[in-house]
């Protein structure tokens, strides 16, 4: 992959498509009419983009309709698919998400051939349509990768708190602990992780940077009853509240067991120690326990992007 979705597209069938267009997450890319029997090379970067553009303006661009009775063909058409793909990317809770709902790439395409012939007895039928092929397209993930943005999916898996609330740009819990569950979108083959990279920020548009290089805080300076090293990092007292959650992480080795990070800091990207001791070879996933020890609710999204080679 190293960074980039490569391929082509073909079109079998006999009629012209219109403005395909290659979707993978927030990434777009846009091509040629093609003419049957027609094929486009397809190199599409892979880069995480802003979550506040719709996807229609991503494939069509920005534009201002006026009243479609008045407009031409040109524009009815345009501003009627800008709809049906509002339409595809619009949550009834969330508004315009801006992606679609699949785990990998899809082509998205436009024909005009009527579906249906109708006809007036006596008059003369304008016949207006736009079709809209929709075809989910496989994948194939190798080499070096980085998976990132909305490359991770994140599902909350279990909660003590006394209340949980996730949307696409934060989750807000009370005092208690959440499991979220981080994972790459579908591969086949086996995933051998080098970098494990966690940010705490207020969005998605935050990024992920290069990362300090962190380890778990040793058990033995989270034990109350044990005689504390004096390497043993500070954590913050309970009494001073900076909005930010603790963070564990599930090491799969062994029986498993979870390994208390640090005290994040807000905005600061932090590159874990032997991160394929976190993350899942088979499927990639990462485990995160989010532990609120305060009255107050917490408003936090975490940037989590998981580098490695597939084979």
């Amino acid at each position: 992959m190293d960074g980039k979705l490569t391929g082509f597209i073909r079109n079998d069938s006999p009629v012209t498509l219109e403005q395909p267009a290659v979707i993978l997450g927030t990434n777009v890319l846009v091509l040629k009419d093609l003419a049957p029997g027609a094929q486009q090379s397809v190199k599409l970067a892979i880069v995480t983009t802003s979550f506040g553009q719709s996807l229609s303006d991503r494939i069509f661009g920005q534009s201002f309709f006026g009243d479609p009775t008045a407009a031409n063909d040109l524009a009815r058409r345009a501003q009627t698919r800008h709809q049906v793909i509002d339409q595809l990317t619009f949550d009834p809770m969330f508004g315009n998400l801006g992606t679609l709902d699949a785990e990998g790439p899809v082509i998205l395409a436009w024909g005009r051939t009527g579906v249906l012939d109708v006809q007036v007895e006596g008059q003369t039928a304008n016949k207006v349509a736009n079709i809209l092929y929709y075809v989910p397209a496989a994948m194939g993930v190798h080499g070096r990768v980085a998976f990132s943005g909305d490359l991770v999916r994140s599902t909350m898996t279990g909660s003590d708190a006394a209340f949980f609330n996730k949307d696409p740009n934060a989750m807000t819990f009370a005092q208690g602990t959440v499991t979220m569950a981080y994972r790459p979108i579908a591969f086949d083959g086996t995933f051998a992780a080098d970098h494990l990279r966690i940010a705490a920020s207020v969005g998605p548009d935050s990024g992920v940077g290069v990362g300090v290089k962190t380890e778990p805080i040793p058990d033995v300076c989270l034990d109350p009853k044990a005689k504390h090293p004096e390497t043993c990092p500070r954590q913050p007292p309970l009494d001073q509240f900076d909005g930010v959650p603790e963070i564990e992480l599930f090491d799969r080795t062994g029986a498993g067991s979870w390994h208390r990070l640090p005290h994040p800091a807000m905005g600061v990207t932090y590159d874990m120690a032997n991160a394929e001791r976190y993350v899942d070879p088979g499927t990639g996933q990462v485990l995160l326990r989010l532990v609120n020890e305060h009255q107050d609710p917490v408003n936090i999204y975490l940037n989590v992007s998981i580098e490695g080679t597939v084979k």
